[in-house]
């Protein structure tokens, strides 16, 4: 029987939570396969049903998971790729749109990086990240949540940057004028999932909504990875994601 670790000081639920990612990333759990119910997995793991529920939950915030109302949890087949020559900048589109880009903190501060960052930006588990998470606006109105991670070595002090608090900021501007960061490439995958309370209340949207989650890790010229983004957009807003 499995087991988790009670004494090791991450919570059950990301433990939990990772498990199954591994077992989705390695095939072990396919597109489309049922997982157990919550009172099986709560059994296999020895663990509270409200714990299974929040990490299967999370999972499906990700866009990992599904679910079909009375007949369970399934996992959702792998996403549209995408690969992109160089970053898309929100601010540079908006104003080629003639639109005013806007921007709202909605948190910043280091992190450890669990085990998808870590692999997503090539660094152990537990290396420090700065993480920011922004709403973009456009006009005043709400069009995509922002949840960037950068190494916290990169790029010192980002977190309390006084200009992350500025309106009509970018991140991608500050880092390349005060760490000298440069963005070559940026790739990985959208796809639709349906917006939680959080993001809904934030986006300004009905819970359920359908919205786009698009999730990138962008390299230095040399090819290292360097950041890591996720981005969840409105379902009525149109974005670019040409490369050219």
């Amino acid at each position: 029987m499995a087991q988790l670790d009670e004494e090791g000081g991450v919570p059950l639920y990301v433990q939990l939570r990772n498990m199954l990612q591994e077992k989705i990333a390695s095939g072990e759990l396919g597109a489309y396969a049922q997982l157990p119910t919550e009172a099986e997995l709560a059994h296999e793991y020895s663990i509270a049903r409200t714990t299974v529920r929040r990490a299967l939950g999370e999972m499906v915030q990700r866009g990992l998971l599904y679910r079909k109302p009375g007949r369970g949890t399934f996992v959702r087949p792998r996403e549209v790729p995408l690969r992109l020559r160089r970053s898309v900048s929100f601010s540079q589109d908006m104003r080629a749109k003639g639109m005013t880009p806007g921007a709202h903190l909605v948190s910043a501060g280091v992190i450890p990086a669990e085990e998808a960052l870590a692999a997503a930006l090539s660094v152990p588990v537990g290396a420090a990240l700065v993480r920011i998470v922004r709403l973009r606006l456009a006009d005043g109105r709400p069009v995509l949540i922002n949840d960037l991670c950068l190494l916290s070595k990169d790029c010192p002090g980002l977190e309390t940057n006084p200009d992350l608090r500025k309106e009509q900021s970018s991140v991608y501007q500050i880092i390349t004028r005060d760490y000298g960061l440069r963005i070559e490439e940026m790739k990985g995958f959208i796809q639709p999932v349906l917006a939680g309370k959080h993001e809904a209340k934030l986006l300004e949207i009905a819970p359920g909504s359908p919205i786009f989650r698009t999730e990138v890790t962008g390299t230095n010229p040399e090819g290292r990875p360097v950041i890591h983004a996720v981005d969840l957009i409105r379902g009525d807003w149109a974005f670019d994601i040409s490369s050219a």
